[in-house]
């Protein structure tokens, strides 16, 4: 199946497609506070801190942001679950951050980066006000030429598209014996 079937009503399925991009824009990662579920900030004086403005008590949940994907029929935003992305990456949000030091979420990690091309096996699923999500992510060995780590993806190297099982329409011949139809 390809994205643009998920489009038109299929709600779960699998595709090959690869991270065409991450708007940097908004910021490759957010946190936000377990008590409160607002936006948890980070302030650094020698450590790492986080700070939730309305809440003294709290865990610090690191999630990864949206990216766009393509299966070259078309490309699309999704939500890319922590589960999907650490698949992919091979690595949390959290340690991502406070392991590796990647605290500006403007600045695309190295390990971000080297993904952008990169065709796996993606597991979509359509949510409600149409929001298309990543629930996992697994192997496969297709690499697809990218311009930059965060632009466009070349068209020539695109692997094929899942051929769609329901699209055939072939039924069996069937012969009509004492009345009733009969399939051979």
């Amino acid at each position: 199946m390809s994205i643009y079937t998920l489009i038109q009503g299929v709600t779960r399925f699998r595709c090959r497609s690869w991270m065409e991009s991450i708007d940097i824009n908004r910021g490759w990662y957010y946190i936000h506070c377990s008590t409160c579920d607002e936006k948890v900030y980070l302030e650094e004086d020698g450590e790492l801190h986080f700070v939730c403005k309305d809440c003294e008590d709290f865990t610090p949940i690191f999630k990864y942001s949206n990216t766009i994907i393509n299966d070259s029929t078309k490309a699309i935003e999704v939500v890319l679950f922590n589960e999907g992305m650490e698949a992919l990456l091979k690595i949390t949000c959290k340690d991502l951050i406070t392991k590796h030091g990647c605290t500006d979420p403007k600045k695309l990690p190295q390990q971000m980066a080297l993904v952008i091309g990169k065709s796996k096996i993606v597991h979509l699923l359509l949510k409600k006000e149409n929001n298309v999500v990543v629930t996992n992510v697994s192997e496969s060995e297709t690499t697809v030429q990218v311009d930059s780590p965060a632009q466009h993806v070349t068209s020539s190297a695109l692997p094929p598209a899942t051929p769609n099982l329901k699209a055939n329409k072939f039924k069996r011949p069937y012969a009509e014996s004492g009345g009733k139809l009969h399939y051979i």
